[in-house]
């Protein structure tokens, strides 16, 4: 008896650790105008059903967005005029790097002992859960990034600084790559109705997996 359940505890285990290292699904839901999934040379059409990979590079153009939904846990939306490379897929290790542009995130339900990371120009962010944007400005070689939220707590390092801070529902973390020094600070308005989207991005698949 005490064999069999060292057995059936030995596959229980196993088993977790597989799906520890599995790769989450994680494919576009939803998308306006003209978006692409850049995967090496190749250049695909990113729409409703598309799947997103491992070091895939998802693009918007002016007038442009796409939402993705990842693993069923949580759903983001890329901005116009915005990159992002997806760096880390596994359950315990779900990563992406904002590029240039912006991206909202609505984060449902995540794994337990797992986090997710955006790594940008300025700042890497970890969270939870919660319903935030990030977003890059400036061009050549001053640039920056902000961070705003609209639920929950976001935990920040500067990479100018090396600070770390933990930003709140109603707050915003400027960081720029030199001159003044990071700013933390209430989140505009304008920032208040970008993030109102966060409640209409989708987090699950539904019955098609596809579409809202």
């Amino acid at each position: 008896m005490k064999l069999r359940n060292l057995t059936w505890l030995a596959v229980f285990l196993i088993l977790v650790s597989q799906w520890a290292a599995a790769e989450a699904l994680v494919q576009v839901s939803r998308a306006e105008g003209q978006a692409l999934i850049m995967r090496g040379l190749e250049k695909i059409e990113s729409r409703a059903g598309a799947k997103v990979q491992l070091n895939d590079a998802v693009e918007t153009s002016a007038g442009s967005k796409v939402d993705i939904v990842w693993g069923g846990a949580w759903g983001c939306r890329l901005l116009e005029s915005s990159r992002i490379l997806i760096t880390g897929m596994e359950a315990k290790d779900q990563r992406m790097k904002l590029e240039k542009g912006g991206v909202l995130l609505h984060f449902k339900q995540m794994p337990r002992k797992s986090e997710f990371q955006i790594d940008t120009p300025t700042a890497v962010a970890s969270v939870r859960g919660t319903q935030f944007m990030a977003r890059t400005w400036g061009d050549g070689q001053e640039v920056g990034t902000t961070i705003a939220v609209l639920r929950g707590v976001v935990s920040i390092t500067s990479k100018t600084t090396e600070l770390r801070y933990k930003i709140r529902a109603g707050e915003a973390l400027d960081i720029p790559s030199r001159g003044p020094k990071d700013s933390q600070r209430p989140i505009t308005a304008e920032e208040r109705a970008l993030l109102a989207d966060t409640d209409r991005i989708r987090t699950h698949f539904g019955e098609e997996n596809t579409g809202y």
